[in-house]
Order: C-alpha cells, then structure tokens, then sequence
C-alpha cells in the first residue's frame, strides 16, 4: 500500500490533486473529515470556525499529531493506495513516516495572488469572499504548521499553469515513486 499526502496553501491544488489521484485507483481521506466526525460524536455545531476552533484545541490539549493519530485509525481500514488531504504541519508528516513505510508527501505551491484567484472562482461555501478573508485563512494555516509540512514535502509540485500539467506533473511522480517501490521490494528480496 503506498499512501500519498497532499499539503499546500489554500488554491494550490490538493482537492483537484487528490481528485485525480482517485481516477487513479487512490482510495482519498479527508484530514478535515476525521475532524468533523469527532465533532458529531460530541454533538458538536459544525460551521468553519467551530472546526478551525476545534482542531487547534485538539492539537494544543494532545499534540500536533493528533488528527495524523485519528486518521491512521481510518487508514487501516483501507485495502489499496491512499491519498491523504490536508496534511497541516509536521507532526503528522513525522507520525505518517514513523508509521508507513510507504508513505510520501507532495506539496503544492502556487503564487498567493493565483491561489486567491483560484478560491474566488471556485465559490465553495468556505472560500474567502474577499481579501481580507484570504488572509485571514492564510493566517490560519500558518498556525498550523503548513509552511514547514510543505518544506518537509518529498516533492513540490508548482501548479502555476494548466490542468493538464498539473496531471502530467502528478503521472511523473507517480510513476516515480511506484519504481521506487519496485526496488526497494526487489532489494529487499535479495537481502532474505
């Protein structure tokens, strides 16, 4: 089983990322999911600042690896390749790779003034309606650690152009990584 995490700023890509890689065979898990499903087992209102609020409390009261904990739970129940979304810090990426041999982490990285446009165009019910909005989500992010999950990537993926190259890029690293994986399996047959 190999199992792929996407992390990135708000716009850069990861659910169009995480999409493709389900096309591709890929069972996906939502960081953001695991969070939301602790919140109904405690009856919890769900809006973006009860999620936000909730998730920086669980990561100050157990640790910055505290939904990377959570979501493993979820992991194992899983047969295939797996993508994981939403990797906030480096602390889930250290319990990923304690835990998975398996396990590589792809950042993506857009200019800040495309990934607003991006999350303008997109019209989801949390996107920011405005600049002052972004940054705040910006912000939020940097709290949680994103800027060093993302220099603690495997691979940075600069998605500045199309689609389509974003897709290119993704079937690069892909296949990249299944070889790696077919010699260290080859490797390892020889050591036994």
């Amino acid at each position: 089983m190999i199992v792929v995490g996407i992390t990135g700023m708000p716009g850069s890509g990861k659910s169009l990322a995480a999409q493709y890689l389900v096309r591709k065979g890929f069972e996906k898990v939502e960081m953001g999911d695991i969070i939301r499903e602790e919140m109904k087992k405690k009856k919890m209102r769900i809006t973006n600042k009860s999620i936000r609020e909730f998730s920086l409390l669980l990561r100050k009261k157990f640790g910055n690896d505290v939904v990377a904990r959570l979501t493993l739970r979820e992991l194992r129940k899983k047969k295939g390749n797996i993508v994981i979304v939403g990797l906030r810090g480096v602390g889930e990426i250290r319990y990923f790779r304690k835990r998975m041999k398996q396990f590589y982490v792809i950042a993506l990285v857009a200019p800040k003034s495309l990934r607003y446009k991006r999350l303008r165009a997109r019209g989801r019910d949390d996107d920011p309606k405005n600049i002052k909005e972004f940054e705040f989500r910006e912000a939020k992010e940097k709290r949680y650690g994103i800027e060093g999950a993302i220099r603690n990537a495997d691979f940075v993926v600069s998605n500045t152009s199309s689609v389509k190259q974003l897709k290119r890029d993704l079937d690069s690293l892909l296949d990249y990584i299944m070889k790696n994986e077919e010699k260290k399996e080859a490797k390892k047959g020889i050591n036994e």
